[in-house]
């Protein structure tokens, strides 16, 4: 990749610019070509364009709503073992769906949620209160069922907490 390092402010705001106008760009057209391959499937039967468009596009989008758009209005079947669509639900399908396809734009589907860091002490409280909860329903016996299902080491659960608290 040749990189054009923006040489003024002027510059870079084209270039970020331009960069926010891409990604409209590309969002439509990946819905266009969503469409499109929908269409393919309804009028040949084929929807294996579907697997080498979630292949081709990577990780450079959320790969997770275009096949939740192929599932939710193309009726592609996915395998589970091979990540793939290996079938279809026909073209009626498609034939019903197709106008709330056109509305629905595959980046509304599958929200990514955006990191948010990680905090070892805030995840090991959430942990120590979830682990003294269940400690509590066993010696409750509440729900004979679930407390059959509940292991907490009293040993390991004291231990933790004292090493939470010790901080």
């Amino acid at each position: 990749m040749k990189y054009q390092v923006a040489k003024s402010t002027k510059e870079l705001d084209n270039q970020v610019e331009k960069a926010i106008q891409s990604v409209t760009t590309m969002r439509e057209t990946i819905q266009n070509v969503l469409v499109s391959i929908a269409f393919h499937a309804y009028k040949h039967g084929d929807y294996t364009r579907a697997n080498t468009l979630i292949d081709g596009v990577g990780n450079s989008v959320n790969q997770k709503a275009l096949v939740e758009w192929f599932v939710r209005f193309g009726g592609l079947v996915i395998n589970e073992e091979s990540k793939s669509f290996e079938g279809w639900k026909g073209a009626e399908f498609i034939k019903e769906n197709i106008e709330k396809a056109k509305e629905t734009m595959w980046y509304d589907l599958k929200q990514q949620a955006p990191f948010k860091g990680f905090d070892l002490d805030e995840e090991l409280a959430k942990l120590l209160k979830k682990a003294e909860k269940m400690a509590q329903e066993v010696e409750a016996n509440e729900d004979e069922s679930r407390v059959a299902a509940i292991k907490v080491d009293a040993n390991k659960l004291n231990a933790l907490t004292t090493l939470v608290m010790t901080k």
